[in-house]
């Protein structure tokens, strides 16, 4: 399956919401690049494993290049054939979320390696969101391949499922918590504004998706005006 079309397609749409941003506008957009079948990001880009990526990822941000490499075998074998073009562009801006903590002052405190990977997934969200035609066809897709994006045992260094999915939900406007370093530290100690939610994204398909369908009900979330990276950062 060919994912280079829509990888393209993505990634120029979410240039346009960095080169409009407040905070991004004046840094040069990353260059995306999807790497050949046989190559994984890490071995490309060995200095990502500083920053807490690990070897069965599908997007990592390279310092030394300043790129973000896509690992198409992730992509082609897991991401798109289970959530299509929004699995894509969350890997997208997930990279694009860690190219942000590695450019931009963030106030508050260091982020932990888990910390670090919340906070990427919560800045995917705020730039996901500014994009109407990014957004996924059902409700309980929006979550699902932040909560699937890492096996258990890397709980560790890129924060639990139910973490990761209260933190994309956060930078899509669906919880009380911020992506400022300050609620994110919160996160991975579950200490959360509303940790009954935190508890239902962690459980149970069903419950995940009963969560999410009552978050982004159109009532909700959809009269929402999008926030930019410094008003989801500052709150």
């Amino acid at each position: 399956m060919d994912v280079s079309v829509p990888v393209q397609q993505l990634s120029e749409e979410l240039r346009q919401v960095w080169s409009a941003d407040p905070l991004t506008r004046n840094w040069p957009y990353p260059d995306v690049v999807l790497l050949p079948a046989d190559q994984r990001a890490l071995v490309v880009c060995p200095t990502a494993a500083g920053a807490g990526a690990v070897p069965a990822t599908s997007a990592v941000f390279c310092p030394t290049t300043g790129k973000v490499l896509l690992d198409r075998k992730w992509l082609v074998k897991d991401v798109q054939q289970r959530y299509g073009n929004w699995g894509l562009a969350y890997w997208i801006a997930t990279g694009l979320g860690q190219a942000i903590r590695e450019k931009a002052a963030l106030p508050g405190p260091a982020l932990s390696l888990a910390g670090a990977n919340l906070q990427a997934n919560c800045l995917a969200g705020l730039l996901l969101y500014q994009r109407p035609g990014l957004r996924p066809g059902t409700p309980k897709q929006w979550l699902s391949p932040a909560f699937n994006a890492y096996a258990a045992g890397d709980a560790g260094t890129q924060g639990m499922p139910g973490q990761r999915a209260y933190a994309l939900l956060s930078g899509l406007g669906g919880t009380a918590s911020s992506c400022a370093s300050t609620a994110i530290a919160a996160l991975s100690t579950n200490s959360v504004p509303d940790p009954a939610l935190l508890k239902e994204l962690a459980e149970d398909a069903d419950n995940r998706a009963t969560a999410i369908q009552r978050q982004f009900s159109p009532e909700n979330l959809l009269p929402r005006t999008p926030r930019n990276l410094q008003q989801g950062l500052a709150i």
